[in-house]
C-alpha cells in the first residue's frame, strides 16, 4: 500500500496561501490497485455505478488550524476518473462524449457534512467553454506522472491568485451558507482573473463552485450504494471517497478532438476557512482562507500496462488503456486522424 508520507506532495509556501507545486505528482491505477478486465490489460475501476478506464489522483494537505482536533495536517486526495460514450447521436455516428468525474478522498475522522462544523469549504474548478480542458500539451508523453499546468502558471500568477482568493473570500461572513459563498467566489473569480495569469485568461474560461461542507455538500456513498464498487482510488484506502462534480466534453471519434478531452488538465482549488467566533458577529468576514490547487488528468497506467513495459512487449497490448480503447473506435471506422 502506498504510504501516506509519499502523498505529502504540496508543502505550504506560506500558511494559508495558495499552495501548488509546478511539478506535482499524479498517481494512477498502479498505486491504488485498480482491477483489470479479465483477459486484457484494460482498467476496470467501478465506483458505485460508474466504470472508469483511467484514473489520476493527487494529494493536498489541509492545515489542522482549519479542521481542529486533528493530529497534524489533514491529507485529502482529489481523484479524476474518465469514461466515454459513443453512438450518442443516431444522426451523427462520429460524435462521442468524454465524461470526467471528480472525487474527494477524506479521512474517516473528517466528516464534511456534519452539523455545526467550525469550518467551511468549497471546491472550485475551471474549464473552457463547452467544458473543454484549460491545459493540453500534445508534445508530452501520455503516461507522464507529473502535472504540466505549472508550465503555464508562474510565481507571479500564483501570488496574484493568492491575493485574489483572500480578497474574494473576505467579502463573505464565515457562517453564510456555503453554497452562496462558493457560487459567489467562483463567479467573481471568473470575472476578475488576475491579468498576470495568461495561462488562465488567454481563452474564455468558466469557473464553477461546489460546496464541500454544509447541508448541500455531497456525501460519501452509503454501504448499500458502494456494494457494487470494485475500486477505491484514494490513499490511504481507509479514506472515504465522495463524488463532488462531473461534466461531459463533446468530442468525436477523431483523435484530434478526443485527445485534449482525455489528456487535458483541469485546475481544481480546495478552499477552507475557519468559522471561529463568527456566530453572533454580523461584521465577521472570512480571514486567511486555506487554498490548495492541483491540476488533474487521468493516467493510462495500471499493473498490467507497467508489467507489459517491463517485459518490453508493448506492441502486443497497444489497445490496453482507456486511450487505446477510445482510439480503436476511430481506427475501425476509418476515421483515424493524426495530430
Amino acid at each position: 500500500m502506498q504510504s501516506v508520507s509519499h502523498l505529502l506532495l504540496f508543502p505550504f509556501l506560506l500558511l494559508f496561501s495558495v499552495s501548488f507545486s509546478s511539478a506535482n505528482e499524479l498517481l494512477s491505477c498502479v498505486e491504488v490497485d485498480c482491477p483489470i478486465k479479465e483477459g486484457s490489460a484494460i482498467t476496470d475501476c467501478r465506483i458505485v455505478n460508474q466504470t472508469f478506464g483511467g484514473i489520476g489522483l493527487a494529494s493536498i494537505p489541509a492545515p489542522s488550524e482549519i479542521f481542529g482536533n486533528q493530529d497534524g495536517d489533514v491529507n485529502l486526495t482529489w481523484s479524476v476518473g474518465i469514461d466515454h460514450y459513443d453512438g450518442i447521436d443516431p444522426d451523427d455516428r462520429n460524435q462521442r462524449y468524454i465524461e470526467r468525474l471528480y472525487y474527494l478522498g477524506t479521512p474517516p475522522s473528517v466528516n464534511l457534512t456534519a452539523d455545526d462544523l467550525e469550518y467551511g469549504g468549497c471546491a472550485l474548478y475551471m474549464t473552457l467553454e463547452d467544458n473543454n480542458n484549460i491545459f493540453y500539451d500534445s508534445s508530452l508523453p501520455r503516461d507522464l506522472s507529473t502535472s504540466y499546468c505549472g508550465n503555464y502558471l508562474d510565481d507571479t500568477c500564483m501570488s496574484a491568485l493568492n491575493s485574489k482568493f483572500s480578497e474574494l473570500a473576505g467579502e463573505h461572513h464565515p457562517g453564510s451558507p456555503e453554497t452562496d459563498i462558493c457560487s459567489a467566489i467562483a463567479s467573481d473569480l471568473q470575472a476578475n482573473l488576475p491579468s498576470s495569469c495568461p495561462g488562465l485568461t488567454s481563452a474564455r474560461s468558466i469557473v464553477r463552485g461546489v460546496s464541500l461542507t454544509g447541508s448541500q455538500a455531497p456525501s460519501p456513498p452509503t454501504e448499500a450504494q458502494n456494494s457494487t464498487s470494485n475500486c477505491h482510488p484514494t490513499l490511504p484506502k481507509s479514506n472515504d471517497l465522495t463524488r463532488v462534480f462531473a461534466y461531459n466534453i463533446s468530442a468525436s471519434v477523431y483523435v484530434s478532438e478526443t485527445a485534449p478531452a482525455i489528456l487535458g488538465e483541469t485546475p481544481v482549488w480546495s478552499v477552507f476557512w475557519s468559522k471561529g467566533q463568527s456566530e453572533g458577529n454580523d461584521d465577521a468576514r472570512i480571514e486567511n482562507p486555506s487554498v490548495q490547487m492541483v491540476c488533474l488528468r487521468p493516467l493510462e497506467k495500471n499493473a498490467a500496462t507497467e508489467m507489459n513495459k517491463a517485459e518490453n512487449a508493448a506492441s502486443t497490448l497497444v489497445l490496453s488503456s482507456v486511450w487505446g480503447v477510445v482510439v480503436s473506435v476511430s481506427v475501425m471506422m476509418f476515421l483515424f486522424e493524426m495530430f
